[in-house]
């Protein structure tokens, strides 16, 4: 799939499960994201072992959930990619474009810390 294909079948579900029903806004929206992201450092803080990208809560007759970093940082890319469809960004474009000017950034884009 492309990433204009995941944008839009990230924005039909997300149209589909009310996450975009009346009164939503961009200002919620990114801190949603932001959510994700915190979520994501929780579970990187808390994983068992160093490789541990993804595991499953089982729940006896119930569909096993999958939870860790992995997932976590699924969930940032579903969020980001479904406001990006309902505002209508080409954000393919916008990562083509974003990659292109990095390539003209010095190391570390001059910062003495890679973060």
């Amino acid at each position: 799939m492309s990433i204009k294909d995941l944008i839009a079948s990230a924005t039909r579900y997300a149209i589909r499960q009310g996450f975009y029903g009346e009164g939503w806004s961009v200002e919620a929206k990114l801190t949603a994201i932001k959510g994700e992201v915190d979520e994501a450092q929780r579970a990187y803080d808390e994983r068992e072992a160093p490789e541990e990208w993804m595991h499953y809560i089982h729940h006896p007759g119930m569909t096993s959930i999958p939870e860790g970093v992995g997932i976590e940082l699924a969930d940032v890319v579903l969020r980001v990619f479904s406001l990006a469809g309902k505002l209508g960004i080409d954000l393919e474009e916008m990562i083509r474009i974003k990659q292109e000017y990095n390539t003209t950034r010095p190391f570390l884009h001059a910062k003495t810390d890679p973060e």
